[in-house]
């Protein structure tokens, strides 16, 4: 598959994003979930949903003849199945459903790949730690509300062209390992557990005695600790990314070109074309929005060390934890100046009275707009209920 085709691809699960936004809140069943949602992305995936020599609905297993228990879809190769997909109606909390796709997964040692989804999550598994047994947990998940640069990524090897069962197995042990650990890790700087503040204060203060009070104080200075060093991280990542770029875009230029750049008139030197992307840089004025943020969570009691920016092309994210539990989007590089916020709260008015408003229902997303960052201190009560329906809405 060449570049353009790649992002035809992204752009093609990007389309699929909003629709399913648009449609989700007109479906009430399983039924419609498959036929406006699911169908839509193996479609995606390159798969003839019309052919059951491909996809098959409603397949019969060899576990399921004995109850007549059926698949929602096979997708198959050689008329043998490759993938299994179960799938629940949309808004449907899908982990306790985990448990009977494995059972359709555990009866053929030749699919190595299942699916549970409600047409807007995703959950991939495999078996990475016993041959024909179905992990317990996925080892790629995927959620068309909040589609990460990984996704495209991960869901182009499962396209139909290029599927190959052996190397997505070896990527799909190696997700799962990833996935572990990276969550067990983002787990401990979160909610820091009693072994690893202990750990931390062993190694940074070799020398104090850890006794129950010690432990009790040093909790919220690990946790503001951790907080500050992943603000620094980011910020220094960010700068040594354009530093990079900078230094390739001078090696791109030969010296002999740089000697004559010298010597002309600045109107006449052309630019030097590079396939070097821009990095994207949090700005003075993004980070201050950011702070004053955490200043005004910090005030009413909220737990800021959770707190997680994010800048893009477009805009500049305040989440809760992740990219999932965003509760505010600032666009400040437009001329228009605003902020998105993601409530369902009936209040929406008497929590913005001053300020111009548009509602987005299908989105439940909110656009608000401002003259400047100042005014989110006239926002606080919007942005304290924001980030308690995302921590209410997650179960964080």
């Amino acid at each position: 598959m060449d570049l353009k085709e790649d992002l035809q691809f992204q752009k093609d699960l990007e389309t699929l994003s909003l629709k399913i936004q648009e449609r989700k809140i007109h479906i009430t069943n399983e039924e419609t979930t498959k036929q406006a949602l699911i169908i839509p992305f193996l479609q995606v995936l390159g798969y003839d949903t019309s052919n059951p020599l491909e996809v098959q609905q409603e397949f019969l297993s060899a576990w399921g003849k004995k109850i007549d228990q059926r698949v929602d879809f096979a997708i198959l190769k050689d008329k043998e199945p490759i993938i299994f997909t179960e799938a629940k109606p949309v808004n449907e909390n899908l982990v306790k459903y985990d448990a009977q796709l494995a059972q359709y997964f555990n009866a053929y040692s030749d699919t190595k790949f299942g699916i549970v989804t409600n047409g807007e999550e995703y959950r991939f598994f495999t078996d990475t730690q016993k041959t024909n047994v179905m992990d317990k947990t996925p080892f790629l998940t995927v959620n068309f509300s909040n589609l990460k640069e990984s996704d495209y990524k991960n869901l182009l090897k499962f396209k139909k062209e290029n599927y190959d069962k052996d190397s997505l197995c070896s990527i799909a042990e190696d997700l799962y390992n990833f996935t572990a650990i990276n969550t067990l890790f983002k787990n401990l700087l979160i909610n820091p557990t009693e072994p690893f503040i202990r750990f931390l204060i062993k190694a940074a203060i070799p020398e104090k005695v850890i006794t129950t009070n010690v432990l009790e104080k040093m909790n919220p200075i690990v946790k503001q600790a951790i907080s500050n060093s992943i603000l620094e991280m980011t910020r220094q990542g960010i700068e040594d990314q354009q530093k990079e770029a900078q230094n390739i875009q001078q090696q791109k230029i030969p010296e002999t070109k740089k000697q004559k750049v010298a010597q002309v008139q600045p109107s006449e030197v052309k630019p030097v074309q590079t396939y070097v992307e821009k990095p994207i840089e949090i700005s003075d004025e993004e980070m201050k929005a950011f702070e004053l943020v955490k200043s005004i969570l910090q005030k009413a009691g909220r737990d800021i060390s959770v707190l997680r920016p994010k800048d893009t092309m477009s805009y500049f994210s305040i989440n809760n934890r992740d990219t999932h539990g965003w509760f505010l989007r600032l666009f400040l590089k437009e001329t228009m100046r605003s902020i998105n916020v993601h409530i369902d709260t009936p209040n929406i008015e008497s929590l913005t009275k001053g300020f111009e408003i548009k509602k987005y229902p299908n989105s439940g997303v909110t656009n608000i707009i401002i003259n400047s960052i100042d005014d989110l201190k006239k926002l606080d009560k919007l942005i304290i209920t924001c980030f308690d329906e995302v921590n209410k809405k997650h179960n964080f």
